[in-house]
């Protein structure tokens, strides 16, 4: 009986402890403020932006840059954002549209910064129809509007491709960007790719370190095979490229790439349709460095129809402030050919640079696998001097392409 008296206090007192518990956890969570409770950490909406030199943009943006200023077009980036973006939910973060108090000393600002454009075009040798392909490179940045510090950056691409008879104008160019940043449209969309990359995104969960893209450098005789006017930002171009793909198959965070003129001392200068904001970006622990060392064509013709491949091979570097990580070659010729008329003119700009592409986004693949392709490798990795291939790649997973130290 003295047992049973016991045990029944013990579960009474049990009972008021939960009780008690629970409600400090009701508390505490009513005392948070309403956004941060339902959504997450609030972050204030910044708008839409163009990253670099606002002068160079004819080099770097050419047709969206276009539709930066409200005041003067009908369709415009931010009327766009606020369309398809910033309405959306998010998994750990609140989008404030707001203004900033005067009384806030500290806070996040979340920006869509456009940062490049690729067109590409060549015309198919059975429909005689010409095909444009258009990509647009852009990233979602926050950062503390007190001090104007990147702290996240998630860096993507969408792409466009459109066919019809008579070759590209400017204003065919112009048109089949626009469709990237249009709802509805059936293409990849512009917005709707920044939300599927950011919607996860935990804005105060900071990377243990960041990783760049240095550089994307040609040889003189691959870059007179891609016929290329501009190396500095020709190659800015793929670096995005890659940049994208490795954060979005890897658990990598790079800070936004520089475009030459475009960063100044670890600044990015951003440009919106009313104002201009310098950011500053983080240290970098680790650089990435490419060099395209070869372009060539290889190709063997059959009565009226030719086998081309543009090969294409380049140089991977990667090392920390004090020390090489690896530099390993890679490079694509099989996975590149196809099959055309002996008698058409070759747009020899546009078919190496889809070898290039094609070659970064399955480097990307590799470094994003726990066990890389060994066939892959074979075949795309050789001339390493004996290295281990495969193991220099899972090194730079874990070592690199790893958010913490």
């Amino acid at each position: 009986m003295y047992f049973k008296e016991i045990n029944i206090k013990k579960k009474i007192i049990y009972q008021k402890m939960i009780s008690f518990l629970f409600l400090i956890t009701v508390i505490a969570v009513s005392s948070l403020p309403s956004d941060l409770s339902a959504n997450g950490q609030p972050v204030y909406w910044g708008g839409v932006s163009f990253s670099g030199n606002w002068q160079e943009r004819e080099s770097l943006y050419p047709a969206t840059s276009k539709l930066l200023n409200c005041e003067t077009n009908k369709i415009c980036l931010d009327d766009l954002a606020r369309e398809q973006f910033i309405n959306k939910t998010f998994d750990r973060f609140k989008l404030n549209t707001g203004k900033i108090k005067a009384k806030e000393v500290e806070g996040l600002v979340g920006v869509i910064s456009i940062s490049n454009e690729f067109f590409g075009t060549y015309q198919d040798w059975k429909t005689k129809n010409y095909f444009g392909i258009g990509r647009l490179f852009g990233q979602f940045l926050i950062y503390e509007f007190n001090t104007g510090k990147i702290i996240q950056n998630v860096p993507f691409a969408v792409r466009a491709v459109h066919d019809q008879s008579s070759p590209f104008s400017e204003k065919d160019k112009e048109d089949l960007f626009q469709r990237l940043v249009l709802p509805n449209t059936g293409e990849a969309n512009f917005f709707d790719e920044a939300y599927k990359k950011s919607k996860g995104l935990d804005p105060i969960n900071l990377p243990g370190k960041f990783t760049k893209i240095g550089k994307v450098d040609f040889t003189k005789a691959a870059l007179d095979s891609f016929l290329a006017t501009d190396e500095k930002y020709f190659g800015s171009k793929f670096g995005q490229f890659f940049e994208s793909e490795l954060v979005g198959r890897t658990d990598a965070h790079f800070i936004p790439m520089s475009l030459g003129s475009s960063t100044l001392k670890n600044k990015l200068q951003l440009k919106f349709g009313d104002r201009s904001r310098e950011l500053t970006v983080p240290a970098a622990a680790f650089k990435v460095d490419i060099l395209v060392r070869m372009a060539k064509l290889f190709e063997t013709n059959r009565g009226s129809q030719r086998t081309i491949c543009p090969a294409v091979a380049i140089t991977l570097n990667v090392a920390s402030e004090i020390d090489t990580v690896t530099n390993l070659k890679f490079a694509i010729m099989k996975d590149a050919c196809g099959v055309t008329s002996s008698e058409q003119k070759l747009n020899m700009r546009y078919r190496f640079s889809r070898s290039l592409f094609s070659l970064l986004q399955n480097m990307a693949k590799q470094f994003g696998m726990p066990d890389p392709s060994t066939e892959w490798l074979a075949k795309n990795a050789k001339g390493n001097d004996g290295k281990d291939v495969k193991e220099e790649i899972k090194k730079l997973r874990k070592e690199v392409f790893d958010a913490d130290f």
